[in-house]
């Protein structure tokens, strides 16, 4: 599925255009147009407008609506960015499993859906600077399963090619992983009995909890180390270094922390990403 997220373009093509000309090495001139930009080393699908792979199932993050259209924190934030870079967005949905191949063989332009910076991720793409870090959470109807040490000898469900499915695989070793193309499928197989549990970032699982009475939140795990970034295919510097000043810019003006409020009602703020004058220092990753 589709959609065509058009941003306002006028007055914000500077941004884009700046980062571009300095990594490119080139002299100060006037502002070019995005279709400018591009012949400048941005290096998109179709000039002016930036192609997103995404998901649509991991609410709050990406998803889509009960009108088929993309939503959710990573969908908002990543517009805002295009946006002050002087870009139109079209997001499309697919299995997160082949996401970052489809935007390392250039099917797309960007990946966004809560990807976590992974060391072996980054061998396949480049990723901008973190914008959200959390945790992983174990969704289960099973009351007994209350820590990391219950899940021995249980069938868990992951979905393929996720942070979860990398952490399962070196920290869950007496636990049968079973592999799933979305959160959807894993949350109904905990459901239907066929397997122990469903492993999945926290708010995911969240909006999964209020939406089944039977699941709850069992374990929650901290992963602060593996925060989310957008990503690209390797070697396109321009595009990476642009994203980097617009969501900055979007993390400063109190853009990220509206959309935290919108999205993730109630949950903790990681402070390094909050505007300089309301930062505390109590980061501790």
């Amino acid at each position: 599925m589709t959609l065509s997220t058009h941003s306002r373009r006028a007055g914000l093509v500077a941004l884009a255009a700046t980062a571009a000309l300095a990594l490119a090495a080139c002299s100060a001139g006037s502002t070019p147009a995005a279709s400018e930009a591009d012949d400048n080393g941005f290096d998109l699908i179709t000039p002016g407008e930036i192609r997103v792979a995404s998901v649509g199932d991991a609410k709050p993050y990406t998803f889509t609506d009960e009108n088929g259209e993309f939503s959710g924190f990573d969908v908002e934030l990543f517009t805002d960015v295009a946006d002050r870079m002087g870009y139109d967005v079209v997001f499309t949905g697919q299995d997160f499993s082949g996401l970052l191949a489809s935007v390392a063989n250039g099917q797309y332009d960007v990946g966004a859906a809560a990807i976590g910076t992974t060391d072996e991720r980054k061998e396949t793409v480049d990723f901008s600077d973190g914008y959200l870090a959390g945790f992983l959470t174990v969704l289960t109807a099973d009351d007994a399963i209350q820590d990391e040490s219950d899940l021995a000898g249980e069938r868990i469900g992951v979905v393929q090619g996720s942070l979860q499915e990398a952490y399962a695989v070196a920290n869950f070793t007496d636990s049968e992983l079973v592999r799933f193309p979305d959160n959807n499928a894993g949350v109904s197989a905990v459901n239907s009995g066929t397997i122990a549990g469903h492993f999945l970032d926290y708010e995911s699982a969240k909006t999964y909890g209020e939406q089944f009475d039977n699941l709850n939140l069992a374990i929650n795990i901290p992963s602060f180390d593996a925060p989310a970034g957008f990503v690209v295919a390797k070697g396109n510097d321009e595009l990476l270094a642009a994203i980097n000043v617009a969501l900055a810019a979007a993390m400063e003006d109190g853009t990220w922390m509206e959309l935290h409020e919108k999205w993730f009602p109630g949950s903790p703020m990681q402070d390094k990403y909050l505007p300089e004058s309301e930062r505390t220092g109590s980061d501790e990753g």
